[in-house]
Parts: structure tokens; sequence; C-alpha cells
């Protein structure tokens, strides 16, 4: 049986706290292993934006364990999860190629050994790198015309507060909910652990869905906390 490893990725935290983005990415990438007969030995996963590929620690985790002679392919759901760059997506390509690995898009497949399907790769590489230059305009005209009127010009609130009549205030129980994550992650509970406990009490993330694993991570990465003693449901 074809040994392979997988990479998930999603770009903000908006789309990790909506539990679906890595979710979808891994069910996808879990069902193509099982109609080809595949052995999905490991999922890699970043939550992050903005970064260049050799900055993101699950990328080049991946990276590092295909090079085992048991590792033949890296399978990714789509083309613009592995990066959005045309720079990087060229440049592992080659790496990847020069290891005689495959690179597998399970919504997309592209042949790399053909013509066809290097200008294929070539031509999304270019169309998601232009796609994320336009996100990224829009976003900051965005901003720019918030901060003219005087108002919160850093686009959705973070958890912990609330934007009100353009200010941003504190949301003193989205605060302690903080807190009370740091808290278990001092005492040694794992994110799946908190996710549970999270909801058991009733709470759910900014946008209002249950909490994941992958939230509660996304939360602790980017989020200051203050230990606070953990309080019963």
């Amino acid at each position: 049986m074809t040994n392979v490893v997988g990479y998930i990725r999603v770009s903000s935290d908006g789309q990790a706290n909506d539990g679906q983005g890595l979710e979808i990415q891994r069910d996808e990438i879990e069902k193509y292993c099982a109609r080809n007969d595949i052995e999905l030995v490991h999922i890699f996963e970043d939550v992050q934006s903005g970064e260049s590929a050799e900055k993101r620690k699950g990328l080049q985790a991946a990276l590092k364990m295909l090079e085992a002679d048991s590792i033949s392919a890296l399978v990714i759901h789509k083309q613009d999860r592995f990066t959005r760059s045309v720079y990087d997506a060229e440049a592992i390509k080659r790496q990847i190629k020069a290891m005689g690995k495959r690179l597998i898009f399970t919504s997309d497949p592209i042949d790399l050994s053909s013509d066809d399907g290097e200008m294929m790769f070539q031509f999304k590489a270019v169309f998601a790198e232009y796609e994320r230059k336009q996100i990224n305009r829009r976003c900051k005209a965005g901003q720019s015309r918030k901060a003219a009127m005087g108002g919160y010009a850093a686009g959705h609130p973070p958890f912990g507060y609330d934007v009100i009549n353009g200010e941003l205030v504190r949301n003193e129980y989205q605060l302690k909910i903080m807190k009370i994550i740091q808290e278990l992650r001092d005492y040694g509970y794992e994110f799946r652990h908190i996710a549970d406990y999270l909801n058991s009490c009733g709470s759910t993330t900014k946008r209002g869905c249950k909490w994941t694993p992958y939230s509660v991570r996304a939360m602790m990465k980017r989020r200051p906390f203050i230990k606070l003693k953990l309080p019963a449901c």
C-alpha cells in the first residue's frame, strides 16, 4: 500500500473558529486516501495567514516527513490551501519533484509529470496569488474608510472585545473564557478536552459556533492571557 502525508491550512482565526475549514479539508483527504487504497500516515496543519511557506511549521514538518523513503506523496485538498504565492508554489513543487515524490490535490488532480499539468499548476498559482492580493487590497481600503470616519478599523473584533458605536470595548464574559482556557492548559488539558469543557458550559466562539480543538489552539496563539481560578459551569 502507498504511504502518504497530508497537509491542511486555514488562513485566519475566523476560518478556524467556524469549525469547518480544517475539518472539511481533513475529511476530503481521508476520503480520497480511502477511495484510492492509500495509507495516510499523518496530517499536518497550519492556522495562519500572510506567512511565507518557510515560516509555516506544519508545512515544513510535512515536507520533512516526505523525505522518508516510506512516504511517496504529499496530499492536499486544494492548491490555494498549499500556498497563495507563485514563488513558494514553484519552489516547493521543485523540492518535492527533486525527492522523486508526488504532489496530489484531491479536489483538482494535476499531473505534474506532463506539460499541460505544469501549465495548469502555474496558472492556478498565479490566480491564487492575485486573489490574495485583491483580498488584502479590499481589506485595507475598508479599514481606511472606517478609520477616516473615526471608527474601529481592524476588521472583525477579536474574541474578548466588541465594537459599539465604532469603538472597541471589552467583553468581560469572553475575557473570562480566555482566562479559563489558559487555566485549563496550565493544568495540562489537551485542546480537545478544553473544547469539550467549554461546549458543556454552553460557551461558543466569537461567531456563535461550537468550540473545536483548532479554535482553542488558534485562540491561545493569538491572544494574551491572565490566570484566573477556574469556576464551575
